[in-house]
């Protein structure tokens, strides 16, 4: 209508076997999601249905594909055009893509999983968000704007999946029963004081798909893919007071709304514990790589090496090294991916590949014993040969032949071979070709039987995709709760689901709201409360467009279900359909478009679709054209969404201009960004970015200008050429106390010598829930607050970084323990875990009231010295030497 056009858009995941149709998609949103996704497109093209009346191919190239060189396939069905079906038209461009990338699975009946929507019980359905949005929030990068989904997640181990996640998630945010799961599961990860199991995300759903389809799939894929499952196995077996853990539900319908399959805990439990069995009956784990090294090692120290006469001590150690090398050359693929008794055929083959392995063996032996000691093995052409130096004719003996290369060219003259060595040699790489066949058809039938129905229309391979998706969001969500944790971030009040019908007017209340790309120990925050619009005026480089951003951010993260900017106190965000944050603007060429005419394009798409749930915020509208006749132009749009009454924040420096127009504008309230300013200079301009009721007629445009560098020349120019200059005059800002200090010596009451217990290994839980206690002790905390991380389990994302903590570590395979303190607990017992293996972890917070960091190595201090004086055997020992702290006086 009115030039207006909507799309059904459908996302091909080819390699996934997925589609995800997102219908009544604005044409100016589906420009966006093609912008966002340009990069993951299949083949560089996009296919169109061309419905009767609907746009030509030329639009959309033009409007949605933006002039690119992305190619349009046009797919007309007369069906599709006679009643619009949409799966016509989803069948036609999956049978044409199949074709286009040589993937005939896709068009069989069945093969594409649809992922549609959430259906809801009201019109409120969260619109993708528009191109200069997403672009503002860096969502569409950007060199100039913060990238939103960058600050979300800690700088270093975010893996590229988790930051994809959630950036498809905020361009196009979720429904709200959606978002509500979000914000649970981000809520009891927030709270959590137990340990999470590790997982990882190392295994895409797109490659595991499509290698089991073609039967491609490897080891080390299956590997990795029961390590995932295990992970799995692990989170659904997490429990609260016996029962299941309160993060499992919310978890479990996000892995729905990503995946489309819907699977209950028991269920998808006991297929992942089945799955992972199966595949550990066929494939080699990790553990069990180096037992087949072993064997062939035990049987060269009795067979070879006790056959070899002639200065045994010398070759021992590289006889072991060139007999490795060998059978990791020839047999290490096929024995490192599956177990020796996958199938009967594996059996066979691999035990055919020990007597061949054996008599080649042997048979360079009875050459070495003979007359040719100078065996020698070369991993170049993969075989043992007689090294002779300088040779120029056949050195004397019997059955020597010249030997091939890997090119099967005749070697040098100085090397030689037997012809009983050359026989068994072909023996046995052809039976370590029989066997990698065995293996490669054993990694087959267990990619067949992942897709074998397993009952109610599922295979195995649809729980072993629904593991992946959830390793995939817990460990995004759990690194974005640890980052959120370290920022000071929190989850704002969302307006309840059941109110989301409301036609009253709504409001946005953001208490302590802080720049998401600022460190928020030294933003300044302001606290915002927006039902209505605000009409914004403040001098430039006030943090009009900063305040505009943030908002929008805060608000977009908070319907998204996550955590944002703000302070958990007293936020409340309404649900919200659409949100366009819309930029100062410049012209477009590519297509024909002025800056004026940008505006008015924004003007159209904003009065369209904003209804009284959307959030605007429109920066300088009208500066394209001349000032009178730009804010004749800002006038009529601050009045339709004044009548609107949605949340709007509406900036401009074209006051002088709109006060003179006869605005009707009941519901706007005019607000500021403090500035203070000393005397008239310029140069006593200070930005205080403060929010506050009022008007400005300033721009300071000449402090802006002086602040920037411009000539002092040019300036006194400005100065004459002004006739007036409004200054602001604003209280000066209040001085912040300072906190004191004071220091804490650690040292013996009596200054009597200690005595000692008999010194002992720590070797049973028993004796490390012991010394633990006697840390408690010294630390004042009751054992019910301490957290316990019992073997591999990951801290919780609340103590994982920026909490001041003392650990006590029990190291089991060496019976010791360690006592340290941290303020980035995860990556210590990272460190800690590549060092020593396996670790029991007990955790003790030390918060501020307690003294903090200053505190917590006091408390280290005294714990080593008491567990000392016990008779623990520390590898922190020196530690408890420290003798003087600063421990801050808490605020």
């Amino acid at each position: 209508g009115e030039g207006s056009w909507y799309y059904t858009v459908y996302e091909v995941a080819a390699d996934a076997r997925t589609v995800r149709i997102t219908s009544k998609v604005p044409e100016e949103a589906a420009r966006c999601m093609v912008q966002s996704s340009r990069g993951d497109m299949p083949g560089g093209f996009v296919y169109m249905a061309h419905m009767s009346g609907g746009p030509s191919s030329s639009r959309v190239k033009q409007k949605v594909l933006v002039n690119s060189t992305i190619r349009i396939k046009t797919l007309r069905t007369r069906k599709a055009a006679a009643d619009g079906n949409e799966r016509v038209f989803l069948n036609e461009m999956l049978r044409d893509l199949a074709a286009e990338l040589v993937m005939p699975d896709l068009a069989v009946p069945g093969a594409v999983r649809v992922v549609e929507g959430v259906p809801t019980a009201h019109d409120l359905q969260p619109r993708p968000l528009y191109a200069p949005t997403a672009q503002q929030l860096g969502l569409i990068p950007s060199v100039q704007i913060p990238d939103l989904v960058r600050d979300l997640l800690p700088a270093t181990q975010a893996p590229a999946a988790a930051r994809k996640l959630l950036r498809r998630w905020l361009l196009r945010p979720p429904p709200a029963e959606v978002a509500d799961h979000m914000q649970h599961l981000m809520a009891e990860l927030l709270r959590l004081d137990k340990g999470l199991p590790q997982v990882a995300i190392t295994l895409t759903v797109g490659k595991l798909v499509n290698l089991c389809d073609r039967k491609e799939a490897n080891g080390a894929l299956f590997q990795t893919l029961s390590g995932a499952l295990q992970s799995t196995i692990q989170v659904l077996q997490l429990t609260e007071s016996e029962q299941e853990h309160p993060l499992i539900p919310p978890l479990l319908a996000l892995v729905q709304f990503e995946s489309g399959i819907s699977v209950s805990s028991d269920r998808l439990l006991e297929e992942c514990q089945n799955i992972n069995t199966y595949i550990g009956s066929i494939v080699v784990t990790d553990d069990m790589t180096g037992n087949w090294l072993d064997d062939v090692k035990e049987y060269t120290d009795s067979h070879i090496i006790t056959a070899m006469t002639r200065q045994i001590a010398d070759v021992v150690s590289g006889v072991h090294q060139s007999i490795q090398e060998l059978v990791l050359n020839n047999e290490g693929e096929f024995r490192s991916a599956v177990q020796p008794t996958a199938t009967p055929d594996v059996e066979a083959a691999f035990g055919a590949v020990d007597e061949a392995r054996n008599q080649y063996l042997n048979a360079i032996v009875r050459g070495y014993k003979e007359d040719y000691p100078n065996w020698i093995y070369q991993g170049l052409n993969n075989q043992f040969l007689i090294g002779m130096k300088n040779a120029k004719t056949k050195p004397s003996g019997k059955n020597l032949v010249r030997p091939k290369d890997r090119h099967q060219k005749l070697m040098a003259d100085k090397y030689w071979t037997t012809e009983d060595v050359q026989e068994k040699r072909g023996s046995y790489l052809t039976a370590c070709q029989e066997a990698s066949v065995a293996a490669r058809r054993a990694l087959e039938e267990l990619c067949e039987s992942l897709n074998v129905n397993t009952g109610a229309g599922s295979s195995q391979l649809q729980y072993a995709i629904a593991a992946l998706h959830l390793n995939e969001i817990l460990l995004t969500t759990s690194l974005h709760a640890r980052e959120a944790i370290r920022r000071g971030w929190c989850l704002p009040q969302l307006e309840p689901e059941a109110l989301a019908t409301c036609k009253q007017p709504i409001e946005l209340v953001l208490m302590g709201l802080a720049p998401y790309w600022l460190d928020t120990a030294t933003v300044v925050r302001n606290d915002i409360a927006l039902q209505g619009q605000w009409f914004l005026t403040a001098p430039n480089m006030a943090g009009k467009s900063t305040l505009m951003r943030s908002i929008t951010a805060a608000a977009l993260l908070a319907n998204c279900g996550l955590a944002a900017p703000v302070t958990q106190h007293g936020s409340y965000v309404p649900r919200l359909d659409g949100y366009f944050l819309r930029p100062p603007t410049t012209d477009c060429p590519t297509e024909g478009m002025s800056s004026f005419a940008l505006e008015c394009e924004d003007m159209r798409i904003l009065m369209r679709d904003a209804t009284h749930r959307s959030l605007t915020a429109v920066d300088e509208l009208g500066r394209g054209t001349s000032p009178r006749d730009g804010a004749t132009l800002a006038g009529a749009l601050l009045e339709h969404l004044d009548r609107l009454q949605c949340l709007s924040i509406f900036a401009t420096h074209l006051y002088t201009e709109l006060k003179e127009l006869p605005l009707v504008l009941p519901h706007t309230i005019d607000k500021t960004l403090r500035v203070d300013q000393q005397g008239n200079k310029e140069h006593g301009v200070q930005w205080t970015y403060q929010l506050q009721d009022g008007l400005c007629e300033a721009s300071l445009a000449i402090a802006t200008a002086e602040r920037q560098g411009v000539p002092e020349a040019a300036l006194e120019r400005v100065r004459e050429l002004m006739e007036i200059q409004v200054q602001m005059r604003i209280q000066p800002t209040n001085t912040v106390e300072s906190v004191p200090s004071a220091k804490q010596p650690l040292k013996n009451p009596e200054n009597t010598p200690v005595a000692s217990a008999p010194r002992r290994m720590c070797t049973s839980d028993d004796e490390f829930q012991r010394a633990v206690s006697l840390v408690a002790v010294v630390c004042g905390v009751d054992l019910s607050y301490v957290c316990w991380l019992p073997k591999g389990q990951e801290p919780p994302p609340r103590l994982a970084t920026s909490t001041t903590c003392l650990y006590v570590l029990h190291i089991r395979r060496r019976g010791i323990m360690y006592v340290g303190e941290t303020e980035a607990l995860a990556d210590r017992l990272k460190k800690h875990r590549r060092n020593h293996g396996p670790l029991d972890v007990a955790v003790f917070v030390i918060p501020m009231e307690k003294g903090g960091r200053s505190a917590a190595r006091l408390f280290e201090a005294q714990a080593i010295q008491t567990l000392n004086q016990e008779g623990v055997v520390l590898s922190s020992g020196n530690d408890g030497k420290h003798r003087q702290f600063g421990v801050g006086v808490p605020k």
